[in-house]
């Protein structure tokens, strides 16, 4: 038996922590791509809005025609966003699962 005390640490650091700076940058970076439609645009400008008035990072907020909307009354035919915890944390999961890839470790 080990005398060290069993400390685990938690799966996220607590407070989490957001980059919401980078995550701006990303949602400018989408807006900046030619591909990105003029409609989403929208959407991705009232996101970024979000986040500079402090309402992001928090619950999920559905965007479309540039406009928070709840989810029922979302026209899935037209362009919409989704902005909030979750895509956070699928992204920082999703870095993670590269950064563990035991593949890409250096002998």
């Amino acid at each position: 038996m080990s005398s060290r005390p069993f400390n685990p640490l938690p799966v996220c650091p607590i407070p989490i922590q957001w980059d919401v700076p980078g995550r701006i940058a990303e949602l400018q970076a989408k807006i900046d791509d030619p591909a990105t439609r003029e409609t989403q645009k929208i959407n991705l400008q009232t996101a970024i809005k979000l986040y500079h008035q402090k309402e992001l990072p928090g619950r999920l907020k559905r965007i479309q025609d540039g406009k928070v909307v709840p989810l029922k009354d979302i026209d899935f035919r037209r362009p919409h966003w989704t902005e909030g915890h979750l895509q956070q944390l699928s992204l920082q999961a999703e870095i993670l699962a590269i950064g563990l890839d035991p593949s890409s470790a250096t002998p």
